[in-house]
């Protein structure tokens, strides 16, 4: 969404919920740095990149921890709503599940635990 020609809010209709700035932030960064195992995306510039998008976001320093601390919880709500759709019969989520992207949810939740210190350092 913008307002006066600059980007204010992101909405993901998949998963739209009222959600703290925090949480929303931690799964739009998470997809758009993208934090994530370099075999899924290549990323030299991830935590580069993390720090630009929360400087962007204007987000305070303190709220900065925050986000890093939501990043494993955001990810794994993430991916219990992707669950319930496939128990429910949502095709393009059984499509994208089966395709390989179970296998890549794991991968990142891994990436998202290996790499917290690095993503504090940034971000700090």
């Amino acid at each position: 969404m913008f307002a006066d020609g600059r980007a204010v809010a992101l909405i993901d209709f998949d998963l739209a919920s009222p959600g703290s700035a925090v949480w929303d932030v931690a799964c739009a960064v998470r997809l758009w740095a993208p934090l994530r195992d370099p075999a899924d995306v290549p990323h030299e510039r991830s935590l580069a990149r993390l720090r630009l998008f929360l400087d962007a976001y204007e987000l305070p320093l303190p709220e900065r921890g925050r986000v890093i601390d939501a990043m494993v919880e955001a990810h794994d709500w993430c991916y219990r709503i992707v669950r319930g759709a496939l128990r429910n019969g949502h095709e393009p989520f059984e499509r994208m599940w089966r395709g390989g992207g179970e296998a890549k949810a794991q991968r990142t939740r891994a990436w998202l635990l290996a790499h917290e210190t690095e993503m504090r350092n940034a971000v700090s």
